[in-house]
C-alpha cells in the first residue's frame, strides 16, 4: 500500500497525499489520483454537478395482433374478438414521505432504476437514520419497521407492476447478457457517490475534532463515545441497507457494496471501535466488579513465579513452598530449581575486570566467567581488548613532560582514545602554560616588549579582545592611599589629586570626600599629639584650668572623654611628682648613662622616660629627646663618623639580596615608620620589581 499523508479536509473530502507515486487523492473520488489542484476542481465539478437525468421508461413491447385461424380453416365466420376493457390504474399508494437522510442524494438515481417498492421502503426507515442522537433507539425497531413497510406497500406495488414487471425483467436479463447497457453505467456513477458518501460519513465518524477539542473530560469523553458509536452504527445500517437494494434492483450486477464494509470500512478500525465502545461501560459497571466479586468468593490466585523468587530471596517462604507454589503454575521440581539457580545476578563485567586488576581472579577464570555476564564470543577481540586500562589523556600529556613516556607511545594510546596524529599533536601543543597576565605587564614595564605585544599576548591568558578597553586597566597601579598623603604632605600633588586617586580605589561615593579630608589633615595629627601633650603638662602645673583642657581637646576635634582622661593622667602626674619631691633623693645615673644605655637598648624607651620625668623634664623635652634618640639608632658607628643608608639605598641592598627583609624592616621601623606603612612599602616595590613572595 502506498504510504499517505492526510493534507486536510476540501468541501467535506478528506485529502490525502500518496509518497510513492507523489500524487493526491481523496475517498471523495475512488481510484483517481492527481496533483492537489486537479483533485479540487473534480471534488468542485462533482459536488456542483446537477444529478443525472432519470433514463427513458422501458418501451412497451408492441402488442401482438389477436389469433386469426386462416380462412380455409374457418368454417364458419368467427364472431369478432371484443378484447377486454382494461383495468382501471391503481392509484399509487400514499406514502408520507419524511426527510431524506444523508444518502438519499446518492440513492435517488439508484431508485429510479429499482422500483417503487424500492422507494417505499427507504422512504418508510428513512425517518430512523436520520435523527443521529436517536439511532440507539430507532435501531431496535428499524428491522421490523422494514418488514412491515415491505408487507403493507407490496400488495398493491405487485399488482400494478404484474402487467409490466415480467417484460422489465426480461429487457433487463437481456441487457445483461448483452453486455454493459448504458443504464448500468448510469447505475455504477450512482453507487460510486454512495460509496464515497458512506466513507466520508465513516471518517467523519471517526474525527475527534467533530465532538470537542482535545483533551476531553470524562463525561464528555462519554458521551462523545456514545455519539460516535451511535453514528457508526447508523452508517452501517445505511450500508447495508443500500447493498440490499441495489443487490435486488440490479439482479445480482453490484454485489461490491456488501464487501464495503468487510474491504474499506473495516481497515478504519470501526469493527473494534464499535465493540470497543460497547463493551467499555459493560466492562467497567459490570464485568469488573463481578470478576473481583467472584475472586473474593474464590480466591484461588498465586503470584508469579518472579514474585516467588522475591520472596525466596527476603526469606518470606523458603525453597519447598517455592517449588510447590511452581508446580502449581505448571513447572516441575525440575525446571523450578533450574529457575531458581538462574535468577541469580553475576557480577558485571566492569567488576569482574575490576577483580581481575586487583588479582582477585586469574585471567583463564576471566575468560570463563565472561559467559556469565552474556558476551558473545564471537566478539572476544573486542571484550579482550577493553581489560587493559590506560591513563586519561591529561595524563598521558603529564608523563610526556616528564619524560615518562616518549611521543611515539603519547600517540599510541591518544589513538586508543580516538584521537588521530592531528589532534594529539594539537592536544600536546595547546597543554603549555602561556605567561600570566602579571608577568606578560611586568616584562613589558621593563622594557622587554611593547604596548602592542602586550594586547597580543593577552589572547593566551584567553581575555576576551572585545573588552580590551577593560583589561587595559590592569597596565598599570593606582597609588595607593598611604602613598597619596605621603604625596601631599610633600606638596608634590594637590588635594584634587588626592580625591581622584581616593575615588580610583574603588571607595563608596559618600566615603570619598571623608577619607579625602583624612588624608588631607593627617599632617596635622603629630602636632596635635603635642599640642594635648603640652595642654596635658600645663595642667600638671596650673597654666589650664580643667574646663580648659576639654574646651581646647573638642575643638580640635576629639570627645570630651579624652580631655577627661587627660586632666586625671596630669593629675596623677602631679601627685607622683610631689611624692617624689618629699621622699629622699636616691642617687641618679647622670643623663648622659641614660642616653648610652637606651641607645644601647639595656632598657626600653617606657623605662628611659620616667627615669626623664623623675629627673623633672618636661613632658615635650622628653619627646623629643626620645626622638632624636631613635633617629640615632638607624646609624652605625665606623670609622669615627656616623654613616647610615638611606632608604633608597636600604631597598635597592634588599632587592638584590644583600640584605634580608627581617633587616629592612626593622631599620625602617626604627625610622620613623609605623608596620603598615612598612607592609605597603614592600609589597609597592615587590610589584614594582615584579618580586613574587
Amino acid at each position: 500500500m502506498a504510504e499517505e499523508t492526510y493534507v486536510g479536509r476540501y468541501r467535506g473530502c478528506d485529502l490525502y497525499y500518496y509518497r510513492d507515486i507523489d500524487k493526491h487523492g481523496s475517498p471523495c473520488l475512488p481510484l483517481f489520483f492527481a496533483d492537489l489542484a486537479t483533485i479540487k476542481e473534480e471534488i468542485n465539478k462533482m459536488r456542483e454537478a446537477p444529478p443525472p437525468p432519470p433514463p427513458p421508461p422501458p418501451e412497451e413491447p408492441p402488442e401482438e395482433p389477436p389469433f386469426v385461424p386462416p380462412l380455409d380453416e374457418v368454417d364458419e365466420e368467427p364472431p369478432p374478438i371484443i378484447p377486454p376493457p382494461p383495468p382501471p390504474p391503481l392509484p399509487p399508494p400514499e406514502f408520507e414521505i419524511p426527510a431524506l437522510p444523508w444518502y438519499a442524494a446518492w440513492l435517488k438515481p439508484v431508485l429510479e432504476y429499482i422500483g417503487e417498492l424500492t422507494e417505499s421502503v427507504v422512504n418508510f426507515v428513512s425517518p430512523f437514520f436520520a435523527p443521529i442522537g436517536e439511532v440507539a433507539n430507532n435501531i431496535v425497531g428499524l428491522p421490523a419497521a422494514a418488514v412491515n413497510a415491505i408487507k403493507e406497500a407490496a400488495g398493491d406495488i405487485l399488482e400494478r407492476q404484474r402487467n409490466r414487471g415480467s417484460a422489465i425483467a426480461v429487457s433487463t436479463v437481456e441487457e445483461i447478457l448483452a453486455g454493459t447497457p448504458q443504464w448500468m453505467v448510469d447505475l455504477q456513477k450512482g453507487i460510486e457517490g454512495l460509496e464515497t458518501g458512506i466513507l466520508a460519513e465513516y471518517t467523519k465518524a471517526v474525527d475527534v475534532e467533530t465532538y470537542e477539542e482535545s483533551p476531553l473530560s470524562g463525561e464528555a469523553a462519554v458521551e462523545a463515545l456514545e455519539t460516535m458509536r451511535g453514528s457508526l452504527i447508523a452508517a452501517a445500517i445505511a450500508n447495508f441497507t443500500i447493498h440490499a437494494l441495489i443487490e435486488a434492483g440490479s439482479l445480482g450486477q453490484f454485489e461490491f457494496m456488501r464487501d464495503l464494509d468487510s474491504m474499506v470500512a473495516s481497515k478504519y478500525g470501526l469493527n473494534a471501535l464499535i465493540e470497543r465502545a460497547t463493551m467499555l461501560p459493560i466492562e467497567k459497571a459490570m464485568l469488573i466488579p463481578a470478576e473481583q466479586e467472584w475472586f473474593s468468593r474464590h480466591p484461588n490466585m498465586i503470584p508469579t513465579y518472579s514474585d516467588l523468587i522475591n520472596m525466596v530471596v527476603k526469606e518470606v517462604i523458603d525453597l519447598d513452598r517455592f517449588k510447590a507454589e511452581m508446580l502449581k503454575l505448571g513447572f516441575r521440581h525440575e525446571w523450578s530449581q533450574f529457575i531458581w539457580d538462574a535468577h541469580f545476578r553475576p557480577p558485571a563485567w566492569e567488576q569482574l575486570v575490576t577483580a581481575y586488576h586487583r588479582g582477585a581472579i586469574s585471567e583463564d577464570e576471566l575468560m570463563t566467567l565472561k559467559v556469565l555476564v552474556d558476551l558473545d564470543p564471537r566478539y572476544d577481540v573486542v571484550w579482550d581488548n577493553l581489560i587493559e586500562q590506560i591513563p586519561a589523556y591529561s595524563e598521558l600529556v603529564n608523563q610526556l613532560v616528564k619524560e615518562v613516556i616518549d611521543r611515539d607511545e603519547f600517540l599510541k594510546y591518544m589513538k586508543w582514545y580516538g584521537f588521530d596524529e592531528k589532534w594529539a599533536t594539537r592536544i600536546w601543543d595547546a597543554h603549555f602554560l602561556p605567561p600570566a597576565l602579571g608577568d606578560i605587564i611586568t616584562a613589558w614595564r621593563r622594557g622587554i616588549i611593547d604596548e602592542k605585544r602586550v594586547d597580543d599576548l593577552m589572547i593566551l591568558v584567553d581575555l576576551d579582545p572585545r573588552f580590551k578597553e577593560i583589561f587595559d586597566t590592569r597596565k598599570h597601579i593606582d597609588p595607593t592611599i598611604t602613598l597619596a598623603r605621603y604625596m601631599f604632605e610633600t606638596g608634590a600633588i594637590d588635594e584634587d589629586r588626592v580625591k581622584e586617586i581616593v575615588a580610583r580605589q574603588g571607595y563608596l561615593p559618600e566615603d570619598i570626600d571623608p577619607i579625602t579630608e583624612f588624608i588631607v589633615r593627617f599632617q596635622e595629627r603629630r602636632f596635635r599629639t603635642y599640642y594635648l601633650r603640652a595642654l596635658a603638662t600645663g595642667a600638671v602645673y596650673g597654666a589650664y584650668t580643667g574646663e580648659e583642657v576639654i574646651e581646647e581637646v573638642t575643638a580640635v576635634g576629639y570627645r570630651k572623654e579624652v580631655g577627661e582622661w587627660m586632666l586625671k593622667t596630669a593629675e596623677a602626674r602631679k601627685k607622683t611628682t610631689e611624692a617624689r619631691r618629699k621622699a629622699p633623693a636616691p642617687k641618679l645615673l647622670g643623663l648622659g648613662d641614660l642616653k648610652k644605655s637606651y641607645a644601647r637598648d639595656l632598657f626600653d624607651e617606657d623605662v628611659f622616660r620616667r627615669e626623664l620625668l623623675v629627673r623633672n623634664y618636661e613632658v615635650g623635652d622628653v619627646d623629643l629627646l626620645i626622638g632624636l634618640m631613635n633617629l640615632d639608632k638607624v646609624t652605625t658607628e665606623a670609622g669615627g663618623r656616623k654613616i647610615a643608608l638611606s632608604q633608597t639605598e636600604l631597598l635597592n641592598a634588599w632587592r638584590y639580596e644583600e640584605v634580608n627583609e627581617d633587616y629592612v624592616r626593622t631599620e625602617l621601623i626604627l625610622r620613623g615608620l609605623t608596620e603598615d606603612e612598612v607592609n605597603i612599602l614592600l609589597n609597592t616595590k615587590r610589584k614594582q620589581w615584579g618580586v613574587v613572595g
